[in-house]
């Protein structure tokens, strides 16, 4: 009867221990990774999103390359082509509360684009700036010239990432990629 006490006084703080561990990973929001649980190696590879899947008027592929030495290529093929190849340093961020994103300066937000224009002013909009809340932060975030992609858990418990929300404001789509 000692022994089974004894047994259970250890076993009980360490599943206690290991409760708090996995669950302080998404503490801020469910979905959303915080900077601390992730290797940065898993985000290295090829992403693909495919738009239709989240708008059934949008036809269109985005892919972005993400390499060990610091650089991306990204391209959309769709209702535009477009291909931006960057040889400059990706960076992982991580906001105040902690959760973690994916910056790609040079890179192009395509659903802020695809979302918003006609055809012939997209090369206008390559350079625009954004200004939108970003539900990650929750704060409203202004940006140019960078891709901004947040890094979450799917529900199988995998790294996937996501654009910032793009269109309507009422009813924003996000759209995310996979590996």
């Amino acid at each position: 009867m000692i022994l089974l006490n004894m047994q259970r006084k250890t076993v009980f703080p360490i599943l206690a221990v290991l409760i708090f561990a996995l669950g302080s990973c998404q503490a801020n929001h469910a979905a959303y990774v915080q900077y601390d649980c992730f290797d940065a190696q898993e985000i290295i590879g090829v992403w693909q999103a495919d738009y239709a899947e989240y708008d059934s008027d949008l036809i269109g592929l985005e892919t972005i390359t993400i390499q060990t030495n610091g650089a991306f290529d990204q391209s959309y093929t769709g209702v535009i082509e477009m291909v931006s190849t960057k040889n400059v340093a990706w960076s992982i961020i991580q906001l105040d509360n902690g959760i973690a994103q994916l910056h790609l300066p040079g890179g192009i937000e395509f659903p802020q684009i695809i979302f918003s224009l006609s055809e012939s002013d997209i090369e206008e909009w390559t350079e625009a700036t954004f200004s939108l809340i970003d539900p990650a932060g929750n704060e409203r975030i202004t940006f140019s010239g960078e891709t901004i992609l947040n890094i979450l858990f799917d529900s199988r418990g995998n790294i996937t990432l996501c654009h910032l929300p793009a269109g309507d404001p009422d009813a924003p789509i996000t759209i995310c990629f996979s590996k």
